[in-house]
């Protein structure tokens, strides 16, 4: 885990702390302890007010100040990657998710539920529930617990069930068209989707992570789907060439089984468009 002491020690060292600095997080793959010894270390650093160097690389967020410097660098051997952030940011972001804006998503079929956060505020927000402080434990309690309050989860949610009743009903059309490939890719991807809104449902986000779904299943656990099953069809285990349409059907039930386990810890706003 994160020494905060060295941690700090070589940010200040490095000319990366900004004076209004009022938090450094640890977010990723090391914060959730799921990392290796080469796994990069991710870093947020929020200030009062924006910061960059000469010369720093940054990337855009769609916000009143849409600058987000970014700073890659090897220290002990270790590639660190840190991202420089505003208070203003991260309150503007949380704003975009308030629950009178999501009465007002709710319902829509779903190529009509668009997103409300760009993916680099997405993972953001969803990061920093896992973060480790490194300073500003009291700035990212309050931070977590507004989010918390917000709609963002149910915004989430509400995508990933959203994309797999798309896919699903795509999935049926192309049996129906006698495509059984398509079928099988598109139930696939369903599932995925399925999944997603379940561990969205629970707080455990990551839809721009895929290679941690597993993970994050396995750490939430399921009522109506055990680790096993959900690896089977997350796998493929058990398909059968000669027969794809049983396993079609029985990948599509096991997600819809997943969104009625999902319904229960909601408003009912989940409903098939």
């Amino acid at each position: 885990m994160i020494d905060r002491e060295t941690c700090m020690s070589r940010l200040a060292e490095l000319d990366l702390l900004p004076d209004d600095t009022v938090a450094v997080l640890c977010v990723g793959s090391v914060a959730r302890g799921w990392s290796n010894d080469t796994s990069d270390l991710n870093f947020y650093v929020v200030s009062l007010s924006p910061w960059q160097r000469e010369g720093m690389a940054f990337k855009t967020a769609p916000l009143d100040h849409p600058v987000v410097p970014v700073h890659v660098l090897r220290v002990d051997g270790r590639t660190w990657k840190l991202k420089h952030w505003t208070v203003g940011q991260a309150d503007q972001m949380l704003a975009k998710v308030g629950h009178d804006r999501f009465d007002g998503h709710s319902g829509q079929p779903a190529d009509l539920v668009a997103p409300v956060l760009a993916e680099i505020e997405e993972l953001f927000v969803e990061r920093l529930e896992s973060a480790v402080p490194v300073l500003g434990d009291e700035w990212l309690a309050a931070y977590r617990e507004t989010a918390r309050r917000s709609a963002f989860r149910d915004f989430l949610t509400e995508r990933s069930a959203a994309a797999f009743h798309g896919h699903a009903e795509a999935a049926k059309d192309r049996m129906s068209a006698d495509d059984t490939a398509g079928a099988v890719l598109c139930a696939r991807q369903a599932f995925g989707f399925a999944v997603d809104a379940f561990l969205d449902s629970r707080g455990n986000h990551g839809n721009f992570t895929p290679k941690w779904r597993a993970r994050r299943f396995m750490e939430t656990g399921s009522e109506s789907l055990s680790f096993e099953d959900y690896w089977a069809f997350e796998t493929m285990h058990g398909f059968d060439s000669v027969a794809p349409e049983s396993w079609v059907r029985r990948v599509l039930a096991a997600g819809e089984e997943l969104l009625a386990e999902t319904r229960g810890t909601r408003s009912g706003s989940l409903q098939p468009t």
